[in-house]
This record gives structure tokens, C-alpha cells and sequence, in this order.
């Protein structure tokens, strides 16, 4: 904004351009202090928290790598997957000719 215009608005408010102009350069300090401080992020523990069924996080991940962990071992085994124990596993796909 040009200091005309800004004196132009002031004298149609009837306010004063010094006390507004200090008000703006405070409210702008004020703002400027606000950017420049660190934000504090809050501390969350998984232990803090539970599901619908009151299991913590902690114990949610442990029950679900186990789960992974027994998936991995039974594919790498190439056991109980049907794919494995297919007759016509390695049949030309019939789609494809």
C-alpha cells in the first residue's frame, strides 16, 4: 500500500496514522517473534495407548511381526501354500497361446 493511500484510509476512519502504524508494526513484530520460536512437538508413548479391544500399541506390533514372521517362514519353507502343491503348476497358461 502507498503511505498516500494509507493516510487517505486513516484520516476516513478518523484514526490516527502514528498510533496505527505503530500498532501494525507491532502486531508484525509480534507475528515475526511468533515464526522465529521453536515449536515444541509433545512426547507420545506407544505405551499410552490402547485399541477397542485395550491392546497397547507395543503389543499390537509385537502380535503382528510375529504374525509376519510365521508368514515369512512358511513361504520360504514352500509349504501350505497351494501353489506349491499344484499338479499344474507349471502348465502353459492357457490364455496365452
Amino acid at each position: 500500500m502507498r503511505l498516500s493511500e494509507f493516510l487517505a484510509i486513516c484520516e476516513a476512519c478518523d484514526a490516527d496514522p502514528i498510533q496505527t502504524l505503530r500498532r501494525i508494526i507491532a502486531e508484525a513484530e509480534r507475528i515475526q517473534q511468533q515464526a522465529t520460536q521453536p515449536t515444541q512437538t509433545p512426547t507420545i508413548h506407544a505405551a499410552d495407548y490402547t485399541d477397542v479391544n485395550g491392546e497397547s500399541l507395543e503389543e499390537t506390533a509385537a502380535r503382528e511381526e510375529a504374525a509376519k514372521e510365521r508368514a515369512m517362514r512358511k513361504y520360504r519353507s514352500g509349504h501350505g501354500y497351494a501353489a506349491y502343491h499344484d499338479s499344474h503348476k507349471y502348465d502353459p497358461d492357457p490364455d496365452i497361446a
